[in-house]
């Protein structure tokens, strides 16, 4: 008798478990950073901390959704589609992530992209800015929340409108990212430049820039106005050289990116005063969330945060963001819940538009000064990305499947 009690007991017991919902008490989510860590420490590793920094803190609150907790395991990715593939394949093939973030690179991501559709997992695009990610190379397994290249140039726009500068000429990387922000900006120019015109374009190899024939040839085109795309090592030799030749005495100068700290802080006193350019100035913003974002980066890893942390916070916030909203580590279920899925950060509450899971974290814009012998941003905008998204008509025709 004590036995059939005893089996009863047991049966009664599987049952209750088997009406509890599908986030079970204890389950880890496993989460795959894949990125350039040999070829970019500077802007990879901040954005690594500041994912630690975000699945600690909910570990140590026990997790969300009835207990799901976090892990990170980190792979360089080789800079390459290739070796991307051969990583994801290895982290994939044993089991040991449920979900990709990272691949900062354009080609990188894009792969990335392809893969998380063909194997059903989610990749959260971190760093890169392509808008392929939104139209053919993005697919309902990506995500992203930083701004697009179209945010980043639509910002810029904004203030060289107010100068309506007639002589251009670009300085942009020979890749996906400079190919696509001179894209960008020639539609910019067209419809809100009347009689405006492109007097040079030079794109040298990213990593290899010719600083001195580059400098020159924008020399001889005596341009009005200068859009610089130049980032990495490329961007302090260009900085130095254009000072050194007198390239941007008397000229504007719109730069994407430069105003990232990282960037400044290399450049110290040779930052390029006057440049309009878009960036990350955690130093001016008042906002409650970031105050005690960069209170805790300051006290956790006693450096001064850079646009990359802020990268990485915001990737890793809407994953566990997706998680609890859903209930579960489910993918599918996480994808449901995208559309908009609202969550506070540094950067303001950030909402996600289903069409294309494209996240609308703002860009800030500002003037490089010096303050205490580094570059700031200073007159800093804070600018909606939202009007300068994809329209959800390009969104469609490009991905009717979806």
């Amino acid at each position: 008798m004590d036995r059939r009690i005893l089996l009863k007991g047991v049966g009664a017991l599987a049952g209750v478990f088997m009406l509890l919902p599908a986030a079970v008490a204890g389950e880890v989510f496993r989460v795959g950073d894949v990125n350039s860590y040999s070829k970019f420490p500077s802007s990879t590793e901040p954005s690594q901390k500041a994912m630690r920094m975000v699945f600690d803190e909910v570990n140590a609150k026990g997790g969300v959704a009835n207990g799901i907790t976090f892990e990170m395991v980190s792979r360089d990715d080789g800079s390459s589609p290739a070796s991307l593939a051969t990583v994801l394949d290895e982290l994939t093939g044993t089991g040991q992530i449920d979900a990709i973030i990272g691949a900062g690179l354009s080609s990188t991501s894009l792969a990335a992209a392809a893969y998380a559709k063909q194997h059903k997992i989610i990749y959260i695009a971190s760093h890169s800015t392509t808008d392929a990610l939104s139209l053919d190379g993005g697919n309902r397994y990506t995500l992203r929340v930083r701004s697009t290249i179209r945010g980043l140039i639509g910002a810029l726009m904004e203030e060289a409108k107010k100068k309506q500068a007639k002589r251009w000429a670009l300085v942009l990387p020979n890749y996906e990212f400079g190919l696509k922000i001179a894209e960008a900006f020639k539609e910019h120019l067209a419809k809100d430049f009347p009689g405006a015109e492109i007097v040079a374009e030079q794109y040298p190899a990213m990593g290899k820039m010719d600083v001195g024939a580059t400098t020159q040839a924008l020399m001889a085109a005596k341009p009005d106005a200068i859009l610089n795309g130049m980032f990495g090592v490329d961007l302090p030799k260009f900085v130095r050289e254009g000072e050194l030749r007198g390239l941007f005495e008397g000229r504007q100068v719109y730069s994407v990116l430069t105003g990232n700290p990282e960037y400044l802080r290399e450049l110290k006193d040779e930052a390029p005063v006057g440049w309009v350019v878009t960036g990350w100035p955690y130093y001016a913003i008042e906002r409650p969330e970031n105050v005690a974002f960069v209170k805790a980066w300051r006290e956790l890893y006693k450096e001064e945060p850079g646009e990359a942390a802020l990268n990485g916070y915001l990737a890793a916030k809407l994953l566990v963001s997706m998680v609890e909203k859903a209930g579960s580590k489910d993918t599918e279920k996480m994808l449901e819940v995208v559309p908009g899925l609202t969550f506070g950060s540094p950067a303001g509450e950030i909402t996600m538009r289903g069409i294309d899971n494209q996240g609308n974290a703002p860009v800030y814009v500002g003037t490089v000064e010096l303050v205490d012998g580094e570059g700031r941003m200073t007159d800093n905008h804070e600018i909606d990305t939202a009007p300068y998204l994809l329209p959800e008509a390009a969104v469609r025709a490009a991905r009717p499947a979806e």
